[in-house]
């Protein structure tokens, strides 16, 4: 291999290698960032921090139950500054109350999703 050749090939490796790391979605990782907005903005009343947990109104629960909805996607991508607008106990509250739970072990903002309480005898 000549010297140019060696050059150019190592370009190629340095500008990959820095488009991997700079790329904020992860090869074969689903980005669910509109799902995200849409459930933050439909869900506000449900999931805003202040105040009790409020049942989701109609046109949230349609945004959370869509099948292109991922709750498990959202969940991994909130980030801290979210925090400071939601609950993510609420999250997870809104996940069970529209038939989307998240599975136990879910990593959901700062949170880890615990197991749902067992039913009432």
């Amino acid at each position: 291999m000549s010297r140019m050749a060696i050059k150019v090939f190592q370009v190629l490796v340095l500008s990959l290698s820095f488009n991997m790391f700079t790329s904020h979605i992860v090869w074969g990782e689903k980005d669910c960032t509109k799902e995200k907005v849409a459930v933050l903005h439909f869900c506000d009343g449900s999931i805003n921090i202040n105040g009790a947990y409020v049942a989701p109104t109609v046109a949230c629960r349609n945004i959370v139950e869509a099948e292109e909805t991922d709750m498990i996607c959202i969940c991994r991508n909130i980030a801290p500054a979210d925090e400071v607008l939601i609950s993510v106990m609420k999250f997870i509250q809104l996940a069970r109350d529209c038939n989307k739970p998240l599975p136990a072990g879910t990593k959901c903002g700062s949170w880890i999703v615990r197991p749902s309480p067992p039913p009432r005898a």
